[in-house]
């Protein structure tokens, strides 16, 4: 089943369209950053792209013992332009990682990344170093792009 997921977000990227339609074959994928030692609204970010559109998370709690209980906001069709492509930085190799937690997520202070994915029923998700140091090569493009990202929405 996981080795399907790399042609879903071709799926993705293809199917959806920028005028908020609703389109079947879209996957979704949530991302974004977390800071435990931090104070204010921008200490975990999270986003979500789902049916062609972007939402924002207004809990903004991360607890990590699995995917987040968040409450959806839409965003703007402007906001979702900005992001639209990040599925297809999603590297194969993460699909088959055992483990949920990848290197030591904010340990030093240095933050970490949470990604989710969702794909004939199976929810997948991982917490990922932001300190390239402890993250396997390939996952480096990734969490550049998801930063990139969260950045655009800021």
């Amino acid at each position: 089943m996981r080795r399907l997921f790399p042609i879903a977000l071709l799926l993705f990227l293809s199917a959806c369209k920028f005028d908020g339609s609703p389109t079947p074959g879209c996957a979704y994928l949530v991302f974004g950053h977390f800071y435990g030692e931090c104070e204010g609204e921008q200490c975990i970010e999270l986003f979500k792209l789902e049916e062609c559109k972007l939402y924002e998370d207004q809990k903004d709690e991360l607890d990590r013992s699995g995917p987040p209980n968040a409450n959806w906001k839409q965003l703007s069709e402007a906001q979702y332009a900005l992001v639209s492509g990040l599925p297809a930085e999603i590297p194969r190799q993460l699909l088959d990682e055992p483990e949920t937690v990848i290197g030591q997520p904010d340990a030093g202070d240095w933050g970490g990344l949470y990604i989710e994915v969702r794909y004939l029923g199976e929810t997948l998700h991982w917490y990922v170093d932001k300190k390239r140091d402890n993250l396997p090569a390939y996952l480096h493009p990734m969490a550049d792009a998801v930063e990139e990202a969260v950045e655009a929405l800021q």
